[in-house]
């Protein structure tokens, strides 16, 4: 574990009472706000989650299919030790809430294709080509990682789930204008030009539209488009016993696979496309060649996630970016890092956001952290390295540094 540097060093918010306290609000209710209210709910605090749109899981979170495995990479990095610890969470929360059916997940086991050999691990099993042809009934020449406990679910239905609880409180069509300081204590939300509430802890898990408030300027997310395509099964096809995840991934469901997912960084329409659908239909044949399928997608679902430039998260306060370009200025000189002062944020503004195509595995671990600092804990510290929301506004004072 790297040394938490100054920025990483952030003091608890006073904690949170549970009683005679107005609710949290959660501006979002896709996977990251979804999780993190009933992580809140779970453990006796209320909470109001407002969304924009219509319904709950309408943005990036509205897939009817979405894979979830570890992730892992050939040495054991401290991303990865956070990954393996997320998956651990999702699969403990699911059990934990009953969460299984609704969310129809299916562990059917995930076959990750490899080009080379991974070191042996625990956390999957390493197959010979020839295996990959038994596991997946095709003639697909690839070594690969078997992950027996991982496979897909419905991100959408598992949102509307979570959000199940006596303590939670939804407004949809809520769209959120401004959030201000009413006070050294309390944030004022201003929703649709007509009506404010007040709030003294605000959890931002709005996705790409983090971005448009002027107080959450801080977080550095990228707009990304995805599709998935669904096509059904050719005569004769066998069907695919676990999802098989190389160029694409493909996730088998009754007569039918669902293929993805396309990427295109810095897109903020999310209408499916029919070039989309051929590119998937591509990624199929690139992934289990000769596999065969109806070629004219029967379904097509197309989302904008939030990403960040390193595909971690930001989890935690929401740093004051102005105070930090000024306390943080005198790292484009080579200052000593004892001489700067821990992380300035907004004090009761939090925030899960870039989560990417990789949230229905990191949102209940970054929930569980962020709930957990909310309510006066300290787990958050031992990863704020690699996911602090600061962390892009030091690495830009260093680069500007190091073009003076």
């Amino acid at each position: 574990m790297p040394e938490p540097l100054p920025w990483d060093q952030i003091s608890n918010p006073k904690p949170l009472q549970l009683k005679n306290t107005p609710p949290v609000v959660v501006v979002g209710a896709g996977l990251a706000g979804c999780w993190i209210a009933r992580t809140l709910a779970e453990r006796g605090v209320n909470v109001l989650v407002l969304d924009a749109s219509t319904q709950v899981a309408s943005a990036g979170s509205s897939n009817p299919v979405g894979l979830f495995k570890p992730y892992v990479t050939r040495s054991n990095s401290f991303a990865m030790q956070f990954y393996l610890e997320a998956y651990r969470c999702l699969q403990h929360r699911l059990h934990q809430w009953g969460l299984h059916d609704a969310s129809n997940y299916t562990g059917c086991g995930v076959l990750q294709l490899v080009e080379s050999a991974y070191p042996q691990s625990h956390h999957y099993q390493s197959i010979p080509a020839s295996e990959t042809r038994q596991q997946t009934g095709s003639d697909l020449d690839a070594d690969a990682l078997l992950f027996n406990s991982a496979g897909w679910l419905n991100p959408a239905a598992l949102c509307r789930a979570l959000l199940g609880h006596m303590n939670i409180t939804v407004r949809c069509q809520q769209r959120i204008i401004d959030i201000s300081a009413a006070s050294d204590h309390q944030w004022k939300i201003s929703v649709d030009a007509q009506t404010e509430l007040i709030a003294e802890h605000i959890v931002l898990g709005t996705g790409a539209a983090s971005t448009g408030l002027d107080v959450a300027k801080a977080l550095t997310t990228i707009p990304a488009r995805g599709q998935l395509s669904r096509f059904s099964l050719a005569e004769g096809a066998s069907k695919l016993g676990k999802v098989v995840n190389g160029k694409s991934y493909v996730i088998p469901d009754g007569d039918s696979i669902v293929v993805g997912a396309t990427f295109e960084r810095g897109v903020n329409d999310n209408s499916v496309s029919e070039l989309d659908n051929a590119l998937n239909l591509k990624g199929l044949s690139d992934t289990i060649p000769e596999y065969k399928v109806t070629p004219q997608a029967i379904n097509a679902y197309s989302g904008v996630r939030a990403t960040t430039p390193d595909r971690l998260p930001m989890v935690g306060p929401v740093p004051d970016i102005d105070l930090c370009n000024d306390v943080y200025a005198d790292i484009r000189h080579g200052r000593q890092l004892d001489h700067y002062p821990p992380l300035p944020v907004h004090r009761g503004l939090y925030a899960i956001a870039g989560l990417g195509s990789r949230g229905i595995v990191t949102a209940p671990f970054a929930a569980s952290l962020l709930s957990d600092f909310i309510l006066g804990g300290q787990a958050i510290s031992e990863w704020m390295p690699l996911i602090n929301p600061a962390r892009f506004i030091v690495r830009q004072l260093k680069r500007s540094g190091e073009k003076a």
